[in-house]
């Protein structure tokens, strides 16, 4: 699209003031950094205005979104705004007159200069159109979108991690036993870590406010097993992501075994996953995704369905997984997991893990489809085996084990 095109477009969509406002950020863009700085220094900060964002503005999720809901509905002096740079996203929560601002507006900028604490779940673009438009005497917040067992040293050197503990002020994280791992990773101030748990993990001790049963039709069979794998990228992996990688998997033996046991099979792919399933390189995903769906007893559950993970997690009765920090969130709910890690040597190569994986694991390692149906057949029986487990290492992830992260989170901002 030439800039003709774009200027029509957005005229058309946005109207004549959008137009013109972002014409005149794209004049003085390349000055805005000092614009701000000259601002920041001018004007003295709003110690009640707070910024919040996630997925560098295309999302209202996560630990950002639980936070700023939750101050919206408690009683307290905080003034939470929302940083959205998706206009259908932007329109939306205005409809809900929720407080939100574009990033990539005077508005935005403005608020850059004023609030005291800003808070993202990704990186600054949650909570600025640049990262050098963030304000050097900005406080941030960094809520994080997970804590995986994997991204251990091996995904970033030690000055990448030495500057991403330089943008931001303090972490939220989940126990003195992460803590304990992070020191490992590089020297940092014991202080800019709290220990708060995660917000997005408050839902999972919450009633269903979202019409989840209905979505998913719970009701309608008498076990919910979810399969949410972790992502798998192309610039690391050769192959993609393979959901059911046993030399003995039969999908009509599968589909008996749903059908016998009125098992429902929920499959959630990681977003990156999910949104690229039509690239070339996921070709075979996307053709064993294609063929389980054939299945009556299998639906996918990924992000146009339901947009988070945890509002899903309350109706699952068990897991099965590899990698992801979805795990560490299901060990609150104490139910069984399983897991099929086939290719833990290229991940320990590529990635590296924060602990011990096998050493901890809490559940069913499943090396065949023999495996999956014993699993199965055993959750449904309440044959628990790994209960001990479990519990052990939800006490070492988990110091709050309880649905008040949310409150704690804002306490935080609030001392700041």
């Amino acid at each position: 699209m030439n800039n003709i095109s774009k200027i029509r477009s957005v005229y058309k969509r946005e109207g004549l003031f959008s137009l013109l406002q972002k014409s005149a950020l794209y004049i003085i863009s390349p000055f805005m950094p000092y614009l701000i700085g000259l601002l920041d220094y001018a004007f003295q900060n709003n110690k009640n205005l707070v910024l919040f964002g996630s997925k560098a503005g295309r999302g209202y999720d996560g630990n950002s979104m639980y936070t700023y809901e939750h101050i919206l509905s408690s009683e307290n002096n905080l003034e939470p705004v929302y940083m959205i740079r998706d206009e259908n996203l932007y329109k939306s929560l205005r409809e809900q007159e929720k407080p939100v601002a574009k990033l990539r507006s005077l508005k935005g900028a403005y608020l850059l200069v004023r609030a005291d604490t800003a808070c993202h779940s990704d990186g600054l673009t949650d909570i600025a159109a640049e990262e050098g438009w963030v304000p050097q005497g900005t406080t941030i917040v960094y809520l994080r979108h997970g804590e995986p067992v994997k991204f251990g040293n091996k995904c970033f050197s030690k000055e990448e991690i030495r500057q991403r503990r330089l943008k931001n002020d303090y972490f939220i994280t989940t126990s003195r036993y992460m803590i304990d791992i992070y020191k490992k990773y590089s020297t940092f101030n014991i202080n800019s870590y709290q220990v708060t748990g995660y917000p997005r993990n408050d839902i999972l001790f919450t009633e269903d406010n979202d019409g989840i049963k209905e979505k998913i039709g719970v009701n309608s069979y008498d076990n919910i097993l979810l399969y949410a794998p972790t992502k798998r990228l192309e610039d690391r992996w050769e192959d993609c992501l393979c959901l059911f990688p046993f030399f003995d998997y039969d999908s009509e033996k599968l589909q008996d075994l749903l059908k016998q046991t009125n098992t429902l099979l929920l499959i959630r792919l990681h977003y990156k996953d999910s949104t690229k399933l039509d690239t070339e390189w996921r070709r075979e995903l996307q053709k064993e995704i294609k063929d389980l769906l054939t299945i009556s007893h299998i639906e996918l559950a990924n992000q146009n369905q339901v947009n988070e993970t945890n509002k899903l997690l309350p109706y699952v009765d068990a897991l099965v997984t590899d990698y992801s920090s979805i795990y560490h969130d299901f060990l609150l709910l104490d139910r069984p997991l399983a897991f099929i890690p086939y290719d833990y040597e290229k991940f320990n190569s590529k990635v590296g893990f924060k602990y011990d994986y096998f050493e901890n694991l809490p559940g069913h390692c499943l090396d065949s489809y023999e495996d999956f149906e014993e699993f199965l057949y055993n959750f449904i029986s309440n044959e628990d085996q790994y209960l001990e487990d479990r519990r052990e290492l939800c006490e070492k992830i988990h110091k709050y084990q309880d649905g008040d992260s949310s409150a704690r989170v804002t306490e935080l901002i609030k001392d700041i």
